[in-house]
C-alpha cells in the first residue's frame, strides 16, 4: 500500500472526465521545462544508483495534475483521493510513491540540487517503472507546488471497462511481469463480503479470469495478487461499478480529524483499536492483543524497515509460520497483513480497501492479534513513515481424548469425500492397532519411522485384510491432518483411528494422529 498522510480536506470537484476503460493509453503530454528537468534528474539518479529508469506515463501525469490542486499546506494528499485520481485515468496499480516539494522563481537549480541528494533514498524504496510530474503555481508571487509520482507496475492488463450493466460480466486478461507469478483475484462486493475468483493460468505469467457482477448494484473492488520471493503482493486494486455509473470527476473526501500518535507503541494501540472497530462494524467479536504475537510482528516491521524490503517473506526470518515457530508459538491458523503508511488510520484504511487484507481482518475464525509498528523517516518532507505488521491467529482447540479419534475419522472421511472416494468402515481391531502406535510414539517408546512395525504384526493375524497402511502426523489439532496419498488410497475399505498427546517440545505438546487403513480381501 502507498505511503501518504490522511489530512482534513474540504470536498471540491476538479474538471477532468474519467476514462471509459482501465489501461487505455493516453497520448503524451506537453511538459513545462521544469517538469522535464525533474524527470531527467530522476532517470539520471536512477541510472547512477543501479535502479530501474522510470518512463514517463501520461496517465500518471494526468492524475498528478488533478491531485496537485488538492494538496494540503504540507505533505501529500490522502490515499483515498490518490486512488480515485488513478482510477479516473485508468490506472489499476496501487498508489505511487509521492514526493511533494515547493519551488519559487529563480531557485530551480537549488531545488534540483536538493532533490538530487535525496532521490537515491527515495528510489531505493521501490522498483519504479513509471513516473509523472505536476507543477501548480497559484500566482507569480506564490511558491510553486511540485508533485512527483513514482509507481511500480508488474502487470500488463488488457483494457477493461470501469462500469458494467446490471448483472454484467467481463474477462480480465493479463500477464504478470517478472519477478511475479501465481496470479490470484479477490473481490469485495458492495455488501463488504470478500470472495475469490478462479483464475486460469495460461503459462509465461499470462492469466484469464472471469468477473461477473453480483446480485447487488454498486462498487466491486478487484484485487490482483502475485507472488515473488517476498511472498504475496498486491499488483492491482481497482473498482468496477455494476449497474451504477462510475465516477467521472475527482472529488476529495471529507476526512474526520486525524488521530495524533506519539510513537510506535501508540501507533500499535491505534491500529488494534481500528481493527476491532472494523470487526465490530462487521458484527464480529473483538480480538485480544497477544504480547508474544506483537513481539514477532514488531520484529518483522523492523526487519522490513532496516533491510529495505516490503513483504511477507523475509530473507532472514522466512514467512509468518517460520517466525512464529522460531518464537515457540504453535497455532492452527495464522494470517498476516503488512502495510506502509504515514498514520495508523491510513494503514488500516489501506488494508481494508484491499480485498485480500480485508478478508484477514474480518476473518471470523481468528481470536487474537499481534500488532507491530516500526517507525522510519520518509523521503523529502521528513514525515514519519510506518511499517505495520498485523498477525491474526486462532488458538488450538482443547484436546479431548474421548472425542479426538472420532473427530479424526470424520476428518479423514471428509478428505476422501472431496476426492470422490467412499468413507471407510470402522474396525475396532484396527482402532486398537492405531492406538498402540499413537501411544508408543507419545511415550517415546516407538520412533515415528518405525511406526509400521506393529502394523505388520497385526497384518499377520488379521487374515481378512490383504494390506494395511499407516499414516502418522503431528499437529496442534485434529483438523490439521492433510489429504496425503495414503489417506486417499482408493483400495482402502476400513480404518482405525487414534490420537495421543505427544511429549513436550519447543513448540508445545503436539497431538500424535494415527490412521491405519485396511484393504479387505
Amino acid at each position: 500500500m502507498r505511503r501518504a498522510a490522511f489530512l482534513l480536506l474540504v470536498a471540491r470537484v476538479a474538471l477532468a472526465d474519467g476514462v471509459a476503460r482501465y489501461n487505455d493509453p493516453l497520448p503524451p503530454r506537453a511538459r513545462p521545462p521544469l517538469a522535464a528537468r525533474l524527470g531527467d534528474l530522476v532517470r539520471q539518479v536512477a541510472a547512477a544508483n543501479g535502479r530501474p529508469s522510470p518512463e514517463w506515463d501520461a496517465r500518471l501525469e494526468a492524475a498528478l495534475t488533478e491531485l496537485i490542486r488538492f494538496l494540503p499546506a504540507s505533505g501529500p494528499p490522502p490515499n483515498e483521493l490518490v486512488q480515485s485520481a488513478l482510477h479516473l485515468q485508468g490506472i489499476v496499480e496501487p498508489s505511487p510513491h509521492l514526493v511533494v516539494v515547493s519551488g519559487g522563481a529563480g531557485r530551480d537549480d537549488a531545488l534540483l540540487a536538493e532533490l538530487q541528494a535525496k532521490l537515491p533514498s527515495v528510489l531505493e524504496q521501490g522498483r519504479y517503472r513509471r513516473m509523472g510530474v505536476a507543477i501548480f503555481a497559484p500566482s507569480p508571487e506564490a511558491p510553486s507546488r511540485i508533485l512527483i509520482g513514482l509507481q511500480e507496475t508488474f502487470l500488463a492488463l488488457q483494457p477493461v471497462s470501469r462500469q458494467l450493466p446490471r448483472a454484467g460480466s467481463a474477462f480480465l486478461d493479463g500477464k504478470l511481469l517478472p519477478p511475479y507469478a501465481k496470479p490470484e483475484l479477490f473481490v469485495t462486493g458492495p455488501d463488504g463480503a470478500v470472495g475469490r475468483v478462479e483464475v486460469a493460468a495460461l503459462g509465461d505469467g499470462r492469466f484469464r479470469a472471469p468477473f461477473r457482477c453480483g446480485a447487488l448494484d454498486g462498487r466491486y473492488q478487484l484485487e490482483i495478487v502475485g507472488e515473488d520471493r517476498f511472498g504475496l503482493a498486491v499488483l492491482a486494486n481497482f473498482p468496477i461499478y455494476c449497474g451504477a455509473a462510475a465516477p467521472s470527476r475527482l472529488q476529495a473526501p471529507v476526512e474526520p480529524p486525524a488521530r495524533p500518535w506519539a510513537d510506535a507503541a501508540d501507533a500499535e494501540a491505534q491500529v488494534l483499536a481500528l481493527v476491532n472497530e472494523d470487526r465490530a462494524r462487521a458484527g464480529l467479536r473483538p480480538l485480544a492483543l497477544d504480547p508474544a504475537l506483537s513481539t514477532v510482528a514488531r520484529a518483522h516491521s523492523a526487519d522490513m524497515r532496516d533491510h529495505h524490503f516490503f513483504g511477507h517473506v523475509s530473507p532472514s526470518t522466512g514467512n509468518a509460520d517460520d517466525r512464529l515457530k522460531h518464537a515457540g508459538i504453535q497455532v492452527p491458523l495464522v494470517l498476516e497483513n503488512v502495510g506502509r503508511a504515514y498514520s495508523p488510520v491510513e494503514a488500516e484504511r489501506g488494508l481494508m480497501d484491499s480485498p485480500g487484507h480485508r478478508g484477514n481482518i474480518l476473518n471470523p475464525r481468528v481470536e487474537r492479534a499481534g500488532i507491530g509498528v516500526a517507525v522510519a523517516q520518509s523521503s523529502p518532507g521528513g514525515v514519519r513513515d510506518l511499517f505495520v505488521t498485523q498477525l491474526f491467529v486462532r488458538l488450538a482447540e482443547p484436546y479431548r481424548a474421548d472425542r479426538a479419534p472420532e473427530e479424526l475419522r470424520t476428518r479423514v472421511d471428509a478428505l476422501r469425500r472431496d476426492k470422490g472416494l467412499a468413507p471407510l468402515a470402522d474396525d475396532a481391531e484396527l482402532d486398537a492397532v492405531a492406538r498402540e502406535v499413537a501411544d508408543g510414539i507419545a511415550r517415546g517408546a516407538l520412533p515415528p519411522d518405525h511406526a509400521g512395525a506393529p502394523v505388520e504384526k497385526a497384518l499377520a493375524r488379521l487374515a481378512r485384510y490383504q494390506s494395511l497402511r499407516t499414516v502418522v502426523a503431528r499437529a496442534s489439532e485434529v483438523a490439521q491432518i492433510g489429504g496425503s496419498q495414503a489417506l486417499l488410497d482408493g483400495t482402502a475399505t476400513h480404518a482405525g483411528c487414534a490420537v495421543a498427546l505427544g511429549p513436550t517440545d519447543a513448540e508445545g505438546r503436539p497431538l500424535i494422529l494415527v490412521v491405519v487403513l485396511g484393504a479387505r480381501r
